[in-house]
């Protein structure tokens, strides 16, 4: 966007979780903004202004369902943990051009594959399974439930606070989340109201530029497409959780494991473990991941502010929250089975 560019974006946030990141040790969650719509303005008062309005959420829906239908996937809920079998075949193809397309999808100057910006975004945290819950109310399940619910919250707002700004506004509609966690479903006055009241708390407001507007609340949906008709905003819903949970799984690769970095991909047929699958298909969002590594020049990207990744400890009940970077890519050399690789 110019120098003179100023976008008002009303998003809905889609949330999913993970409870075996970095070798089980940790739990994180994503959440995944998409705007539903955006508007954009040009220009100074002086000179008058140039203003459009466009569509996010039914540009990178109707991107899904033609991917879906191209690679047979229609029916497929789209699940990274689930990526399995031994030949890389139409669906692991797919699977690969829809880590692609959500990358593009996190642009906000530069697309590649949509001919506008959708400017998506992405936060996501990680933090050690083992913590000290003491502090809150309840037994068992509910104080770790309660603890997760902080930890949304902090991930909420310093998202908000981080990938927007006073060019950039954002109005959060709604979050929308994977069914139940535990025994309950998430709590509204523990993660959205609290924000709304955080002064109230001792603690600083929501900045000017970011706005949770009355009727925003946390929605459990189930993320199978299938149980909705095509035409119910629960598809689109549901369709956008499973992209929330193909991004977390991605990042958890690119961070704690190993992702391999191959110009081109496998020929249909060719033979690999669940594992190289899961090596190759996140590759796209390592490579956006690792741009942070420029430095100042990241600034200059196209994905500039559009993710944040963050690992969180507790030292004496403390947050300590600490800014996580990509691992580097694994590279193999040439040979006749894998000569897809660099």
């Amino acid at each position: 966007m110019g120098k003179n560019t100023q976008t008002n974006s009303s998003v809905v946030v889609y949330h999913d979780e993970t409870r075996n990141a970095n070798q089980g040790k940790y739990r994180g969650h994503i959440f995944f903004f998409v705007p539903q719509v955006i508007n954009v303005s040009h220009g100074q008062a002086l000179f008058g202004q140039d203003a459009h309005t466009y569509n996010p959420t039914a540009l990178l829906c109707e991107k899904i369902s033609a991917l879906r239908t191209e690679f047979d996937l229609s029916t497929e809920k789209l699940h990274f943990t689930d990526i399995s079998g031994r030949k890389w075949g139409r669906s692991e193809e797919g699977y690969r051009v829809m880590m692609e397309v959500l990358v593009d999808s996190l642009r906000h100057k530069f697309p590649q594959i949509f001919k506008v910006p959708l400017s998506c975004k992405l936060a996501v945290i990680f933090y050690p399974k083992k913590c000290d819950v003491d502090m809150y109310g309840g037994t068992g399940k509910e104080r770790y439930l309660r603890h997760d619910e902080t930890v949304m919250r902090m991930l909420l707002k310093g998202a908000l606070h981080y990938l927007y700004d006073d060019s950039n506004e954002v109005s959060i509609d709604a979050i929308y989340t994977d069914g139940q966690p535990m025994h309950r479903p998430l709590n509204d006055e523990r993660v959205i109201d609290r924000l709304r009241n955080d002064d109230q708390y001792g603690r600083k407001p929501l900045r000017e530029y970011v706005d949770l507007a009355n009727t925003a609340q946390l929605i459990g949906i189930d993320s199978d497409h299938t149980k909705y008709d095509l035409s119910s905003p629960e598809y689109k819903h549901s369709n956008f959780l499973q992209l929330a949970d193909l991004l977390l799984g991605a990042v958890v690769r690119s961070c704690y494991s190993c992702t391999r970095r191959c110009r081109n991909l496998p020929r249909i047929g060719t033979s690999l473990t669940a594992q190289d699958k899961k090596a190759i298909i996140p590759y796209p969002v390592m490579e956006m991941l690792e741009k942070k590594k420029r430095g100042v020049g990241f600034k200059n990207s196209g994905h500039y502010k559009a993710f944040s990744l963050t690992e969180l400890t507790f030292k004496d009940s403390a947050p300590d929250f600490k800014e996580l970077m990509a691992q580097e890519p694994t590279i193999f050399s040439n040979t006749p089975e894998f000569d897809f690789y660099l």
